[in-house]
């Protein structure tokens, strides 16, 4: 089965996936849970619990698997491991490359932000395209591809929400375990816009910011708010990355 994409984030789909087939009956959850923390970095002068500090401006991005609930209670234990392998390690691995970072994974999904470097609402909009259509063209074809082990998975389908904004960087959790997390309009507005059906929406704010930008056409919803296909996504090719190529799947 040959798909469009990056071959590395192909290879990572894939590997995640087969490990998952053949692991994901004994599952190690402990191990599980453990690769998926993640932390806030250049924040280590919050001490206390409470003690916080202002982000001037971010982008908050936000991805959801949609109707994940009852897709994990039709699936069962097995197969929504096999989703969230394939799922949350590509998608973390996009926010990277594009210089975000992971500030949570949500179960069904991962809130990120970026904040550093130049233009990080840029950054934040190719990457939730990439993100499309990685779900579509790879995650989804890999599904399709694991048939022939009588695995029988359903399509994904996810949303994105993007805001950029000021928030707060707040020290919270326990002694055991503290971790930082920002909180903010941008982050709430986010998660709201993220509900769609393989879309990307995001405020009036951001738009201001990528109307100009290479990258797809945008139709206003209405509210302050706008929203994108991600099949309408015009994707510029990231700088040394193998994007846009022909993979066959069985050559992994």
């Amino acid at each position: 089965m040959m798909v469009i994409g990056d071959k590395e984030i192909t290879q990572l789909v894939m590997n995640r996936g087969m490990r998952a087939i053949k692991k994901g009956k004994d599952l190690d959850k402990v191990a599980f849970a453990r690769e998926l923390v993640s932390v806030l970095e250049g924040f280590e002068d919050l001490e206390k619990f409470g003690d916080y500090r202002r982000i001037e401006q971010g982008v908050a991005l936000i991805i959801d698997i949609r109707d994940s609930s009852n897709r994990a209670a039709q699936l069962g234990a097995y197969k929504t491991y096999i989703t969230i392998e394939c799922f949350l390690p590509a998608m973390a691995k996009l926010v990277a490359f594009f210089g975000g970072t992971v500030v949570q994974f949500t179960g069904d999904g991962l809130f990120a932000l970026f904040r550093e470097g130049s233009q990080p609402f840029t950054r934040a909009y190719w990457c939730a395209g990439y993100m499309m259509h990685t779900v579509d063209s790879i995650i989804n074809s890999f599904f399709k591809y694991i048939e022939a082990l009588k695995v029988n998975m359903p399509q994904l389908s996810c949303g994105v929400g993007l805001d950029i904004g000021g928030c707060f960087a707040v020290k919270t959790g326990s002694k055991k375990y503290a971790v930082i997390t920002p909180y903010g309009d941008c982050i709430n507005n986010a998660s709201k816009l993220s509900d769609g059906e393989m879309v990307i929406k995001f405020t009036n704010g951001f738009y201001k910011f990528v109307q100009y930008v290479d990258g797809g056409s945008f139709n206003y919803l209405g509210d302050e708010k706008w929203i994108m296909s991600w099949k309408h996504f015009r994707f510029p090719t990231p700088e040394n990355s193998t994007w846009n190529k022909e993979i066959d799947l069985a050559g992994i």
